[in-house]
């Protein structure tokens, strides 16, 4: 039997497997060459200097924290009541938690399959005489993700509305999916109704944005599919809003919520698939995550890629979570990269970028949460200080979120 052609192969096969394993994941040891002063001798010793990180300031800690963990003036009022500063009893994840959870991932590709018809909502259909078509716009759904997410300071909105929404835990904003459960849960308080009508108002302007972007070919397809499900999302946020106000049931809201929530994730799923975005290192970490993330296998070179698990932002806790900056639209995170050595670097996510299918679902920005795609320039996380008269400053930078997979 040991020596059957069957058992053999049996035995080569698994043998090539545990080779692959450990090239993949144990990169090549290379000794390191002899140093040697000139002259003979022992080679001169370097101490490396130390340069406080440049991608992003803190405000004095002499400041206090005012509400959504911004900090507020000691010599004028908050415009708001305050609150205590969030508290976070959480494990922020090191580089082993990070390599430990990409490794267990292996074997588990994601693959997008239909959900039945009857579980998912029909998307609304978007003329093109809606859109601006032009044949010299973006062409390609990846440069349409480019396009869309570098342009967000464009989309016409009262930024400032962001600080009435209502918080979470932790001091950061309900997001829409949280505040539909709220409704659902039986929360119809003003806070809820108004933090919803705030986000319509916000998709309203992001669907006037998206529709100036000029598009052609598959980047007028991906247009269309932006606008669509940005069209489910007013339409969710209507219905949460006449639950609260008893013109429809929460039967018919859970239904809506249920069907809503499948439609987003599977079309996420095929946009990620469309892009073909792999992010990648010469240890083929990225390679395996972007395996377990269901990302196609072709490396994208234009932009630099990133892959981790997210972590605080350099302000820490006192921001919220999400930490989001008000003036700026969008949120800042820590993160991880698990690269050798490992680095820790700032991301910055538009919220425009938030909602489907450029991301989702929303319960992916949560610390640990692993992240694979791409980045582009910095961007500044801009903050509301709540004095009297409130004002805007720049807390802090991050290299801006273009898109991304998780492990959600």
């Amino acid at each position: 039997m040991l020596n059957s052609p069957k058992f053999l192969i049996v035995v080569a096969v698994a043998g090539l497997g545990l080779l692959l394993i450990l090239i993949f994941v144990f990169p090549p040891f290379t000794a390191p060459k002899e140093a040697v002063a000139p002259g003979g001798g022992l080679p001169p010793v370097s101490v490396p200097e130390f340069k406080p990180s440049g991608s992003a300031f803190l405000p004095p800690e002499s400041i206090p924290s005012g509400p959504l963990g911004i900090p507020s003036l000691e010599d004028g009022k908050s415009v708001f009541e305050p609150i205590s500063p969030p508290k976070f009893d959480i494990k922020v994840p090191s580089i082993e938690d990070v390599t430990r959870a990409v490794q267990d991932a292996l074997g588990q590709p994601g693959i997008t399959v239909p959900p039945p018809a009857e579980e998912l909502l029909k998307l609304p259909v978007i003329a093109d005489e809606i859109l601006r078509i032009d044949s010299a716009g973006v062409k390609t759904a990846l440069d349409y993700a480019e396009a869309f997410s570098s342009g967000y300071e464009s989309i016409e909105f009262d930024n400032l509305r962001f600080a009435n929404l209502a918080l979470n835990a932790s001091s950061g904003p309900l997001l829409p999916n949280e505040l539909v459960q709220k409704v659902l849960d039986g929360a119809r308080s003003p806070e809820i109704k108004n933090s919803l009508l705030i986000y319509r108002d916000f998709m309203e302007a992001r669907k006037e944005f998206a529709r100036s972007i000029s598009v052609f070919g598959d980047g007028a397809t991906t247009n269309k599919l932006v606008i669509s499900l940005n069209d489910l999302t007013i339409e969710l946020i209507d219905k949460a809003i006449a639950t609260i106000e008893g013109r429809i049931s929460v039967q018919e809201l859970t239904l809506f919520f249920a069907r809503f929530r499948t439609t987003s994730l599977f079309e996420n799923e095929k946009f990620l698939d469309q892009l073909n975005v792999l992010s990648y290192d010469s240890t083929g970490i990225f390679q395996k995550l972007a395996e377990f993330l269901g990302v196609p296998k072709r490396a994208f070179a234009q932009l630099p890629g990133f892959g981790g698990a997210i972590t605080l932002p350099p302000g820490g806790p006192i921001y919220g979570w999400p930490p989001f900056c008000i003036c700026s639209a969008n949120f800042w995170f820590g993160i991880t990269l698990p690269t050798p050595p490992p680095v820790s670097d700032s991301l910055v996510m538009p919220l425009s970028m938030v909602f489907p299918p450029f991301f989702y679902p929303f319960e992916s920005m949560r610390i640990g949460a692993i992240w694979l795609g791409n980045y582009s320039f910095a961007k500044p996380c801009v903050q509301l200080i709540f004095a009297t008269p409130p004002f805007c400053t720049v807390i802090g930078t991050g290299s801006l979120f273009s898109i991304a997979g998780t492990s959600i």
